[in-house]
């Protein structure tokens, strides 16, 4: 193995240092997972690299292993730096057919191999006969928090999944689960996410009657009517009124014991303890009530009224009950300040997080890497994806993610340019409403971004780009919310309208090497100039293309805006949740969510004072009414108050201690001043307040 100390002189002694830094980086648990993974994609990089290992197709042999190792001795730091390593990793990954996740995992694994290579002093820096000018290259990116993982939110472990897979349910449960979905969609009218989570649970709810349930229902057995039994109108009437109240009674005894097991299950087995997760598990019950028992009431009223139904409300009342409690109290299961930036005195979260985040983000969309290499389109075009996503969340009041997961944007664009656009200008256009999605009110019940230069009948010379939002959660209660993307200035002068567009239609690079040619494209002021598109924007990560047909035979295509790359496909819920907590955390430490912005958000709300009027409107903006904000919100504003009354009475109170002390006079010097700070210190606020005016009162 390599002396650290020394520079590494090929491909096998730098891979020993990489090792070497992830262990001194991550705990042990950690590190060995990604030293794992990195070994696997280390493999697939030496056989892109030329060697051929005795099966190539299966596990390598110990001999395979051992000639390895010779050969990538033999490369050295001339042959790899004038190689397209992270290209030629992914050619030989698809090769292999892995899923799409292990091609994620391990291609990911590569990138940040290669990234850290190229940070390295020892590695070999392209010649300076043109120097690179150090506003085009991304500083080198410092990572000293990690993966996210690595600030674990409880100190439980972490749960095992256990729901039921599609693919291991028996075809007439598929059919049943589908027949429900189905229901949920046509008959309730629900949103594709509800319905997701509702599915999901329900998959739970089998998952545990079939492998922790005592005793467990066998697969071949299972139904959604071994949660609900479904007793029929006419089986009742066969009944007389003392057998259907005994039969009631046996049914929903059976249910609650089913229920406060699995509950049970969830917080010895799961370490789930949170009211609020049972809220959701017994609202998805009560959808799959809804389901089996369709036939059997002719209202949402009569549905109630179902004894079966009635009990699982009841049920839902009492956690519903506990929930509110852990709000009102501040409970909560995971550790919420480790959620929370850490900022400066005097600064505030909003503050902070633009000065020394966003900031920091921004310079790592160049299109140059800290050695001067010219970056890949897909990696600039993912690095302008984490800008812009943390960058509405800071400079606009954040709505739910859903705003920024489901956003469109369109790919078509009308044949004839609009009256108010510029001869030379940038026109994104909003679909027409026949390719829209539509609602059962006939509406529009989609989120796009579009650009253009009028708003409410006022014009904008410049063009604004905004975003409509005709579907969120909330739509009912608050309507749809269609506002102006402000064009946040960064310090470097760039805007975040510039990065909107080098995400959606790529990065010019100007440059007259010979690899160059003219730009022909919608700005003036570049019409002509020598250089290269470094990136294609949007289109380097592939994105799933919709195409709509209108009445009259015309078509229109859209995309969502952010897209994962290497798939194309939309993120999850999950998914997108991971995406900017990775990079929340990898720069601040923190796992900062869209959620704990809403808080950032209300937080300051409160704390500068806005007035009703300035309350009310910023609670619109975030999709609630003032009293939910103030409910749901208003919960570290105490916290925070006696934090900066504790302050300034320790600063005020202490500094007259110790002038007491240096003239040695009145009666507080008869007490010892430690004994007496110690005494002050574990004082109330109130308390503390008490004895200030007091001592003022001396004063005077």
């Amino acid at each position: 193995m390599t002396n650290q100390n020394q520079d590494p002189v090929n491909l096998l002694e730098i891979s020993e240092l990489y090792i070497a830094d992830i262990r001194a980086k991550k705990s042990e648990k950690t590190a060995q997972n990604s030293i794992n993974e990195f070994n696997s994609m280390f493999r697939t990089l030496i056989e892109a690299l030329g060697f051929n290992p005795e099966n190539p197709n299966g596990r390598w042999t110990s001999r395979d292993q051992e000639m390895a190792r010779t050969y990538v001795k033999k490369i050295n730091f001339a042959q790899l730096a004038k190689l397209p390593l992270s290209e030629m990793l992914r050619a030989a990954l698809r090769k292999k057919k892995p899923s799409q996740a292990s091609f994620n995992t391990y291609a990911a694994r590569g990138d940040q191999f290669i990234s850290w290579v190229g940070e390295q002093s020892w590695w070999p820096k392209k010649s300076q006969r043109h120097p690179r000018r150090a506003d085009k290259c991304c500083p080198p990116r410092e990572r000293p928090f990690g993966h996210r993982s690595n600030t674990p939110l409880r100190d439980a472990p972490r749960p095992e999944k256990y729901g039921l897979p599609h693919s291991e349910m028996t075809p007439p449960l598929q059919a049943e689960c589908e027949a429900f979905q189905y229901h949920l969609k046509v008959k309730e009218k629900l949103k594709p996410r509800s319905i997701e989570s509702y599915l999901a649970d329900t998959a739970l709810f089998l998952g545990y009657l079939a492998n922790h349930q005592d005793p467990p229902v066998p697969v071949e057995q299972l139904s959604l009517q071994s949660l609900l039994p479904l007793v029929t109108a006419e089986e009742l009437d066969e009944l007389s009124p003392t057998q259907r109240k005994r039969l009631w009674r046996k049914l929903n005894q059976t249910l609650t014991d089913l229920i406060h097991h699995y509950f049970q299950f969830l917080e010895e087995h799961q370490n789930s303890r949170s009211p609020r997760t049972k809220v959701g598990r017994l609202v998805a019950l009560y959808a799959i009530g809804r389901f089996i028992y369709k036939d059997e009431a002719d209202s949402k009223a009569e549905m109630r009224l179902v004894p079966i139904i009635a009990t699982i409300l009841e049920e839902l009342r009492v956690v519903r009950k506990v929930a509110k409690e852990w709000t009102v109290s501040r409970k909560y299961v995971s550790d919420y300040d480790k959620k929370w930036p850490e900022v400066p005195e005097g600064m505030t979260e909003l503050r902070f997080l633009r000065e020394h985040f966003i900031e920091r983000l921004a310079p790592q969309c160049r299109v140059r890497d800290p050695s001067g290499r010219r970056r890949a389109g897909w990696r600039i075009t993912a690095s302008i994806a984490h800008l812009l996503i943390w960058l509405e969340l800071i400079i606009l009041a954040p709505r739910r993610q859903q705003e920024l997961r489901d956003r469109k944007v369109s790919t078509s664009c009308p044949v004839k340019r609009p009256d108010d656009v510029p001869a030379d200008g940038l026109y994104h256009p909003l679909p027409p409403d026949w390719a829209r999605e539509i609602g059962p009110n006939q509406l529009p019940a989609d989120i796009y971004l579009y650009r253009t230069y009028t708003d409410q009948g006022k014009h904008y010379p410049e063009g604004i780009w905004v975003a409509d939002v005709q579907d969120y959660k909330t739509r009912q209660a608050h309507g749809c919310f269609s506002g102006i993307l402000p064009n946040y200035r960064f310090s470097d002068g760039t805007s975040f309208y510039d990065y909107v567009e080098r995400y959606l239609y790529g990065s010019w690079f100007p440059g007259t090497f010979k690899t160059a040619y003219a730009y022909q494209w919608c700005d003036p002021i570049r019409d002509g100039q020598k250089g290269v598109w470094q990136s294609l924007g949007l289109l380097e990560l592939e994105p799933e293309i919709h195409q709509v047909t209108g009445p009259r035979g015309d078509t229109w295509t859209h995309t969502v805006v952010f897209v994962q790359p290497g798939t194309g496909k939309p993120y999850g819920q999950g998914d997108f949740s991971n995406l900017y907590g990775d990079v929340a955390h990898s720069y601040l430490g923190k796992r900062i969510t869209s959620h704990t912005m809403r808080y950032i958000w209300a937080t300051w709300a409160f704390m500068v004072g806005l007035s009703e009027h300035q309350l009310r409107a910023l609670a619109a903006q975030m999709g609630m009414t003032v009293e939910t904000m103030r409910r749901t919100y208003e919960q570290r504003v105490p916290a925070e108050q006696r934090r900066i009354v504790q302050e300034a009475v320790d600063k005020w109170l202490l500094d007259e201690l110790s002038r007491q002390e240096d003239t040695d006079s009145g009666m507080l010097s008869l007490i010892p001043l430690d004994t007496l700070k110690r005494t002050i210190q574990q004082l109330s606020t109130k308390e503390r307040q008490q004895l200030l005016d007091w001592i003022a009162s001396l004063a005077s």
